[in-house]
């Protein structure tokens, strides 16, 4: 950035005096290199103050998966892994027979596991979008598990494809095997899929908050 363009930016300066500035670099008093040194050190604070919360704005708003994750197994039919089958009482966690299998098959393995969670109250479905699940989501982000909405799609008419939203997070096996549960809800994970059958890819990421 010139000069120029960097007094423009600010707002503070007129052609006029700019003109001046331009024909003699040199200070004039110390009063003038003090208040062009000033003016300098704000403009580069505001421009890298936008920077920094452009990038914290950035990386706020979505997880991205890294090194090996797990999104789906191989062998399980796609009606199972589409969606939970059990309500689990308040206080109690369930893997579906995919998370099962994939837990074992991956044993020892330094992996994440991408899976959807069900979230459950007095063993009714809580809605994803609700208070109460967007007030567990935040619980379980303060307990540094990275959990957010993910997105899928299913066929909706004559065979339109919609998205949808849903609960989801990557985990360690150590994470899932020792999940901090919520005595007032019940859990079930498990792996999506789209309405055609296929998984949700894991490089999508999570919104860590929820947006109509």
């Amino acid at each position: 950035m010139n000069s120029e363009q960097l007094y423009r930016a600010i707002g503070q300066i007129d052609d006029e005096l700019l003109t001046r500035y331009e024909a003699r670099r040199q200070p004039k008093s110390t009063y003038w290199l003090k208040w062009s040194s000033a003016v300098a050190f704000a403009a580069a604070a505001v421009i890298i103050a936008f920077m920094a919360t452009s990038i914290w704005n950035e990386q706020s708003q979505i997880y991205t998966a890294s090194g090996t994750v797990i999104q789906n197994i191989e062998g399980v039919p796609s009606d199972v892994l589409s969606g939970s089958t059990v309500a689990p009482a308040n206080g109690s966690k369930v893997y579906d027979a995919g998370v099962q299998q994939a837990l074992t098959k991956y044993a020892g393995q330094d992996v994440k596991y991408f899976v959807a969670i069900d979230l459950f109250a007095n063993m009714n479905p809580v809605e994803y979008n609700s208070p109460q699940a967007q007030a567990e989501l935040e619980r379980l982000t303060a307990l540094n598990y990275n959990v957010g909405y993910a997105t899928a799609w299913t066929y909706q008419g004559n065979q339109q494809k919609v998205n949808y939203s849903y609960i989801a997070g990557y985990f360690t096996t150590d994470q899932l095997k020792n999940f901090a549960i919520n005595t007032q809800y019940g859990y079930v994970f498990h792996f999506a899929t789209n309405g055609d059958g296929s998984p949700v890819s894991a490089d999508q990421g999570i919104h860590m908050n929820f947006k109509k």
